[in-house]
């Protein structure tokens, strides 16, 4: 198995997302409007509610955005009946980037219903062809385990077990990233297999070895390939920080460190 050993503490969301550019005079506000008039839904009889509701979802994102190390959609405070100077502020040019749920449930305070912006399809390139036969043997376990495993579609495949939702995603250049409840399904893979509750403590006593000697986990770990003694392996990923510099270590099916060949 190779997903369990992503660091599921810094729980990322699946790869569908909206972007919006600020243009110059936009707050975040604007821009927001702007982005759902483009996709012709009707913002003239939005009032102060509505916006409560999706400055508040915005903030939420916000707040996981910075607790997952992925980028802040805006600067300052989140009070919503604050100084715009000093509460979600944004600048011309820049990208804010809201995660397709955040979206979705901004479109339904503004609508009542889901959004219908599609998103763009993903070429199978082969870079994203080698992500996913990276995670067929997990996907293959997370089946044998009871969890019902869907196609990949757009690039995401779903999971679900017991009324829980999670999401495995592939972007563009092949990085892997997890949402919705995959802690839950990492759970109970741990718990229904003693192999991948021992590859887990292996993880964890690898990590904490790194966190004595003063190495930082950057936070972003993900699957790749390797060559180890000529043989392509599946590994984990992570790089940690040091005294200004970066250490990469690998980590295979067991949860062990491996060194890729030179």
């Amino acid at each position: 198995m190779k997903i369990l050993y992503i660091n599921t503490g810094d729980k990322l969301r699946g790869f569908h997302m909206v972007s919006i550019q600020i243009q110059q005079g936009q707050g975040i506000s604007q821009a927001i409007k702007a982005t759902l008039s483009n996709n012709g839904i009707d913002t003239s009889k939005m009032d102060g509610s509505v916006w409560n509701q999706i400055l508040t979802e915005v903030a939420s994102n916000n707040d996981n955005n910075k607790k997952t190390s992925k980028q802040a959609l805006y600067s300052g405070g989140s009070d919503i009946k604050g100084s715009y100077k000093q509460n979600f502020v944004v600048n011309p040019n820049q990208t804010v980037t809201i995660d397709d749920t955040s979206w979705n449930k901004i479109v339904a305070f503004t609508t009542g219903k889901a959004s219908d912006v599609k998103t763009t399809q993903i070429a199978d390139t082969p870079t994203i062809k080698a992500a996913k036969t990276a995670c067929a043997e997990d996907l293959a376990t997370f089946k044998s385990s009871g969890v019902n495993v869907s196609d990949w579609n757009n690039n995401t495949c779903t999971l679900t077990y017991k009324g829980k939702t999670a999401t495995i995603s592939i972007d563009a250049n092949g990085k892997t990233s997890f949402g919705g409840d995959i802690d839950f399904m990492m759970n109970h893979l741990q718990t229904s297999s003693p192999q991948e509750q021992k590859s887990v403590e292996n993880q964890n006593k690898f990590l904490e070895h790194m966190k004595q000697k003063g190495y930082q986990d950057n936070g972003s770990s993900q699957l790749a390939t390797i060559k180890v003694n000529g043989k392509d392996t599946s590994v984990v990923k992570y790089t940690f920080a040091k005294e200004g510099k970066n250490y990469v270590a690998y980590l295979d099916g067991n949860g062990n460190q491996v060194k890729a060949d030179k």
